[in-house]
C-alpha cells in the first residue's frame, strides 16, 4: 500500500482534545509488497509486515486485542478489493497487477490470516 507520510491527519473535538482521522488517499502501490515502508512502524524497523506494524501497538495505546481489532477492520474493508475495482472500470490484467497489492486482503478474505501473538504488551 501507498504509505505517504501525510495519509492521516489530527481532528479538534474541542479546544485541547484531538484525535487521529481515518486514513485517507490510500492507493495501491504496485512496489509495495517487495519494498520496506518508508518509516520505522515497529521492532522490525521499515518491514511491512503485520507482526512488525502490531509490535509497537503499545506506541499508540492500544494493546494487542485493540490492535488486532483494527488489523480485523481493515481486513473487512479490503476483502471485497477486486469487486470495488470492477466496478470503477478496471480490467482483468489491472485486477492481475493489483493482486501483490491486496494479497493480505484476500489471506483475510480466506480467513487464514494468521495474526502474531504479542507476549507481554499492555497499554501504557
Amino acid at each position: 500500500m501507498d504509505d505517504h507520510l501525510r495519509n492521516h491527519g489530527v481532528l479538534m473535538i474541542s479546544p485541547g482534545q484531538v484525535r487521529l482521522t481515518p486514513a485517507f488517499d490510500i492507493l495501491p502501490h504496485l512496489e509495495a509488497p517487495n519494498a520496506p515502508q518508508s518509516i520505522g512502524v515497529g521492532v522490525f524497523g521499515c518491514a511491512g509486515t503485520l507482526e512488525n506494524a502490531l509490535s509497537q501497538c503499545g506506541r499508540f495505546f492500544l494493546d494487542p486485542e485493540e490492535a488486532f481489532d483494527i488489523v480485523r477492520e481493515v481486513k473487512a474493508v479490503v476483502a471485497d478489493w477486486r469487486k470495488v475495482f470492477r466496478e470503477a472500470g478496471a480490467s482483468d490484467h489491472d485486477l492481475r497487477m493489483l493482486a501483490a497489492c491486496f494479497a493480505f486482503a484476500d489471506a483475510a478474505e480466506r480467513d487464514v490470516l494468521p495474526l502474531p501473538r504479542l507476549r507481554g504488551r499492555r497499554k501504557p
